[in-house]
């Protein structure tokens, strides 16, 4: 008898909690982040494009590859915030990747987007994932060195030709050469109600790879596949790829 009682709880306990959700999912809103790749403030395009960095190195691009992971909608005066545990691969290849939708979102106001460029130590050490974490996308090493955070991949001119190639696999997830980064990109205060959607733009300003914190000129260093020093450096500049465009609210 006993048992049956418990089991009876337990089936009525998740029906409940389904009710809950699905209340919660009919009462929810939606963030939308459209993601702009540019160049210095140019169109962005694989392959075929010539871009000068800050630098003077003349490249071309044929791979860009990057994690964007636990979304947070947060207001910088209030205590409502969110986080989502969510991995989105972003791949030039693949222009859709570019358009990040995050459903069941808190309705309230909001003036701060905050992400990780890569994957946070947790995952790393989940093992391979699916989804977007699928080790087919190209984006795992091993066990121990788990996800790489973000890819560049491409050529420069070497004595006027592009006959170098460059490569920069930024991974690791352990101290002291992390290589994920946390974001935080402000927009004007908006008030997201039942059903809206908020449209958030950003632009992905890849030249900031090169420049920052750290000057990269391709003559010095062309090649990183493996967590080190001049890796850590580069995720310390590429934490400023991301920059605010414009926001609005669909209903």
């Amino acid at each position: 008898m006993q048992c049956k009682l418990y089991n009876k709880f337990i089936v009525l306990f998740l029906l409940n909690v389904s009710f809950a959700f699905s209340q919660f999912e009919n009462t929810a809103s939606q963030l939308k982040i459209k993601l702009i790749p540019v160049f210095n403030g140019e169109k962005f395009v694989l392959h075929d494009k010539e871009f000068v960095t800050k630098q003077n190195d003349t490249i071309k691009i044929t791979n860009f590859k990057m994690y964007l992971s636990n979304i947070n909608l947060i207001h910088n005066s209030l205590n409502d915030s969110l986080r989502y545990q969510n991995n989105f691969l972003i791949d030039a290849d693949d222009t859709t990747t570019f358009i990040l939708n995050v459903k069941n979102i808190l309705p309230s106001t909001y003036n701060l987007l905050e992400f990780l460029i890569g994957v946070d130590s947790l995952t790393n050490v989940s093992g391979a994932l699916d989804g977007d974490l699928d080790p087919i996308k190209g984006m795992y090493w091993a066990w121990n060195t788990g996800y790489v955070s973000a890819k560049l991949e491409g050529i420069f001119k070497h004595n006027g030709l592009f006959t170098k190639k460059f490569e920069f696999h930024i991974g690791g997830y352990q101290k002291p050469f992390e290589s994920f980064r946390k974001i935080t990109v402000p927009f004007p205060e908006l008030k997201l109600a039942v059903n809206d959607i908020l449209l958030l733009e950003c632009y992905i300003e890849l030249s900031n790879w090169f420049y920052g914190d750290y000057s990269i000129r391709l003559a010095e260093i062309n090649t990183i596949l493996h967590p080190c020093k001049e890796s850590f450096y580069i995720a310390t500049n590429y934490s400023k790829l991301i920059n605010f465009k414009s926001s609005k609210i669909i209903k």
